[in-house]
């Protein structure tokens, strides 16, 4: 992990070393590391890798952000090019019990915004 570190303090914001390093901090149970890494790498990014959006889900999840953790896991679907899963996914963090007003917002305005990139797909491939 030392070497990891060194690596990235010589290349920062490098983003395979990036997800390297979080990936390395998730194993050893420092999620709330791995989240400030990975968020301040989609922030630095213009081109965000799929895998960042799959490692936050899990840094989210282990720090007991399951609505971060399926807006994350969303992310990743659509990444990959799964429109209909991502939507899927919203729609199912979105029925959770106990979820506060500002989380069911974030979920919806999510949704919204996948089911209208969705529409547009259907229209144009008409």
């Amino acid at each position: 992990m030392q070497r990891q570190l060194v690596k990235l303090s010589l290349h920062p914001g490098n983003q395979t070393l990036s997800l390297l390093y979080a990936d390395t901090l998730l194993r050893l149970n420092r999620a709330d590391q791995a989240r400030k890494l990975l968020h301040g790498l989609i922030r630095n990014q213009a081109e965000v890798h799929a895998d960042t959006y799959q490692l936050l889900a899990k840094a989210a999840d282990l720090t007991g952000d399951p609505v971060q953790a399926a807006l994350m896991e969303a992310e990743y679907q659509l990444a990959q090019g799964e429109l209909d899963q991502a939507i899927r996914l919203l729609r199912a963090a979105g029925n959770k019990p106990n979820l506060s007003f500002i989380q069911i917002s974030r979920i919806e305005e999510r949704m919204r915004e996948l089911e209208e990139e969705r529409k547009t797909e259907q229209e144009y491939f008409r």
